[in-house]
């Protein structure tokens, strides 16, 4: 179970739609559980929150998302899919990685396996749309940020589970280290307030930027790239992609709000 996977699901519009989120992991349950209520409340799309330790699933799904390379988590949603039913196998399975799999059932459901190789850049505008449009939160996801001293100790959280979440790479926080929400909470509690239910924002983000800048230099780490003296700078030409101040592109920035404000640094994000 991936946290964005089951906010996104919650944010569809489908006639009919029923979402369950399935971890073995308690901690990441916790961590999910009352965002998602609150989106399903929301929505008004059922949600059922399951822990295989103490619970069993009720029905049969038409569609499963498996976020852990597990073999053995293939094989569970063969035996608890419906009749045509999707298994969207999301977290690659190594290759030689094996499991057993029941493909009587498999085929005498007429069931179909799907993956992923990456998104296409029209999977990533459509994207953009609904979260611009507001049909999609990716905040909810956000477990923990960092600087891109951090960002090597990100990888290895992402990849071990530790975190219960995405992980927000800012290039402008220098060192600043792999930093949970919670922690950082505690750390800056100027910035407390300004998380909505314990969930990231954008105020959150400049919140943290701004605390950051305050530190002393030997805490904060390497300013802004873009604002360190003697720093080469690449020639622009005028109108250019790369100049979202002149022509078509600040046209097209403006229109997001994407044009930064010259007093602040605009935070860079990568999601790990």
């Amino acid at each position: 179970m991936g946290s964005m996977a089951v906010i996104r699901l919650l944010f569809l519009d489908t006639p009919g739609l029923s979402v369950e989120g399935i971890d073995r992991n308690v901690g990441r349950l916790a961590v999910l559980r009352p965002k998602a209520e609150e989106l399903s409340a929301q929505r008004g799309v059922p949600l059922r929150i399951v822990d295989i330790h103490k619970e069993h699933r009720e029905e049969q799904a038409s569609y499963h998302m498996i976020m852990v390379p597990v073999p053995e988590v293939v094989a569970e949603c063969v035996r608890d899919s419906r009749r045509g039913g999707i298994i969207n196998i999301f977290a690659s399975i190594p290759s030689d990685v094996v499991g057993p799999l029941d493909l009587d059932a498999f085929c005498a459901k007429h069931l179909y396996f799907i993956g992923t190789s990456g998104s296409t850049m029209e999977d990533m505008e459509a994207v953009l749309g609904k979260v611009l449009g507001d049909r999609l939160d990716t905040n909810l996801s956000v477990g923990a940020v960092c600087g891109m001293g951090g960002a090597i100790a990100g990888l290895e959280a992402v990849k071990g589970g530790a975190i219960a979440g995405k992980v927000l790479v800012y290039q402008e926080l220098g060192d600043f280290p792999l930093t949970t929400l919670d922690e950082l909470a505690v750390r800056y509690p100027s910035v407390a307030p300004l998380l909505v239910n314990g969930c990231w924002t954008r105020e959150s983000a400049w919140g943290t930027t701004h605390e950051r800048a305050r530190s002393p230099p030997a805490d904060r780490g390497p300013a802004c790239p873009r604002a360190q003296p003697g720093r080469p700078t690449r020639p622009r030409g005028r109108g250019s992609r790369a100049d979202p101040g002149s022509g078509r592109a600040r046209g097209r920035a403006d229109q997001h709000g994407l044009v930064r404000k010259p007093e602040l640094c605009q935070p860079s994000l990568a999601a790990v």
